[in-house]
């Protein structure tokens, strides 16, 4: 299969015509008819169907034909981009990084403003993404670096996905969940839980769907031993679970470091709560990058600044 064979796929559906498509292309018809036949041949379905008003894609041929627009859109984004690493020297540019919500937030709230001041003409475009589908969504291409938080119990097989492609993977912060509760909830005024408040607790937290069993919110039910306990609503977004905290009637579980400088919590909106005896659910961040010969300079130049900042809040200033 090759990429003219797409577009001229593109082309045909879009004229549906060859003979018009055939001259958008500068191609002969028998060219044309010929690559696509061979097209056909090789993923073993018709693509192209005859009518009263000519060419028109059959139900396979429509999927082709969207798949192949959207392939080629990125593919156009992606070699923009490789021109841009050869021709930049780092300076200026755009930098995309997949983390999980928190992570965004954290990012943005207390190191993006300082990266900015040091890189004012690099931008950093942060795309939010969920545990369960972090590690797909890498694969997918969605960005070259990502930072997530991965149970240290199943760090290994979380990775391990991702290294054997090529990722290289830093760990860069401690952490753990706890339970994050408005300021008058009932339980908030407990400085640690214990496991029978926990059970009185209803939950507000991340959607997974069919998924949801390998969430974080599941992890930590199980080892507290509730098993059955299911959230009583499931939402998507970070600052949505927030707004439901501050009615005071729900409890989500959320990485601590990630949430110690978030405004409801500096505010006492929000209180931070752990379980006696208990650290829920240990977790590692890690910064997940593609070799650095593959990235542009101002990819590598970001990877470069967060390894050095990225930890330091918790250990030199403080959030």
């Amino acid at each position: 299969m090759r990429l003219e064979q797409l577009r001229y796929l593109i082309a045909i559906i879009e004229c549906s015509s060859f003979n018009k498509a055939s001259k958008i292309l500068h191609i002969t018809q028998p060219a044309l008819t010929s690559a696509i036949k061979a097209l056909e041949e090789e993923l073993g379905i018709p693509l192209l169907a005859r009518n009263n008003k000519g060419v028109c894609p059959t139900a396979w041929g429509q999927k082709v034909y969207t798949d192949s627009v959207a392939f080629l859109e990125q593919f156009a984004t992606m070699v923009a981009g490789w021109k841009l690493s050869v021709q930049s020297d780092g300076q200026e540019g755009t930098v995309r990084v997949l983390a999980l919500p928190t992570i965004c937030a954290y990012l943005a709230e207390f190191q993006l403003p300082v990266f900015y001041r040091e890189h004012p003409h690099i931008s950093v475009e942060l795309d939010e993404v969920n545990f369960l589908h972090f590690s797909e969504k890498l694969r997918q291409g969605a960005a070259n670096i990502g930072l997530t938080a991965v149970p240290d119990a199943g760090a290994r097989d979380g990775l391990a996905p991702l290294v054997r492609m090529g990722y290289e993977a830093l760990p860069l912060l401690a952490d753990e969940y706890c339970f994050l509760l408005g300021a008058g909830h009932p339980l908030a005024q407990k400085p640690v839980l214990d496991r029978e408040d926990v059970k009185a607790l209803a939950f507000c937290s991340y959607t997974f769907g069919r998924e949801h069993e390998k969430g974080p919110f599941r992890q930590i039910m199980r080892q507290l031993g509730q098993k059955h306990h299911l959230p009583a609503v499931c939402l998507n977004s970070r600052e949505t679970i927030m707004t439901m905290l501050l009615s005071d009637r729900y409890a989500t579980p959320l990485l601590e470091k990630m949430m110690l400088g978030h405004w409801a919590v500096v505010q006492k909106k929000v209180v931070i709560r752990k379980v006696a005896g208990e650290t829920l659910l240990p977790c590692t961040h890690y910064l997940l990058h593609l070799p650095q010969n593959l990235l542009s300079a101002p990819e590598n130049r970001f990877i470069a600044w967060l390894r050095g900042r990225y930890a330091a809040p918790f250990t030199t200033e403080g959030l």
